[in-house]
């Protein structure tokens, strides 16, 4: 668990020394042809909070005060939704229908104001010429929070995971 926490702290750190430098206007996604340098890891597997459960955490409100979660989330189920983008049980790794989501998305202890945590799988490489981390997501994963009879968050639950190519 603390490997776990210091790789994400390590890619944080690397996030937001990036971040100094002008962004691009969109993604350009990595195919494998293209994904340049020495390769790091393959796959790296890592959590991402995307819910602060703790407004009071000043730290994580920072940390996601630029991402439009709502909007993350929207896009992730219209393409399931649409069968652009393959829903997998995360237990079993099997296909997910349509039908499937809908039920999930019915279930009282669901909703997607609860998708609190992403779990990434990616492929990293370091361009030792220019000095530049690339990275190629893989996979995400949709988790929502649970809660103990407090009322207090417990932990999170997967929904299911997305390929992406």
């Amino acid at each position: 668990m603390r490997k776990l926490i210091l790789m994400a702290l390590v890619a944080s750190a690397l996030l937001f020394a990036s971040c100094k430098q002008k962004q691009p206007d969109s993604v350009v996604l990595i195919t494998d042809e293209e994904l340049l340098g020495t390769t790091l890891a393959n796959p790296v597997v890592y959590d991402m909070v995307i819910k602060n459960a703790n407004p009071e955490d000043d730290w994580a409100e920072e940390n996601l005060r630029n991402l439009d979660r709502e909007k993350l989330l929207t896009i992730i189920f219209d393409a399931v939704y649409a069968e652009r983008l393959i829903a997998y049980d995360f237990f079993t790794d099997e296909p997910l229908k349509v039908t499937d989501i809908r039920k999930l998305e019915k279930e009282a202890d669901f909703s997607r104001d609860k998708i609190g945590k992403l779990q990434f799988e990616e492929e990293w490489a370091f361009d030792e010429n220019t000095l530049q981390l690339q990275k190629k997501v893989k996979s995400m994963l949709l988790a929502y929070e649970v809660f103990n009879t407090a009322g207090e968050l417990r932990g999170y639950k997967p929904a299911f995971y997305v390929k992406l190519n």
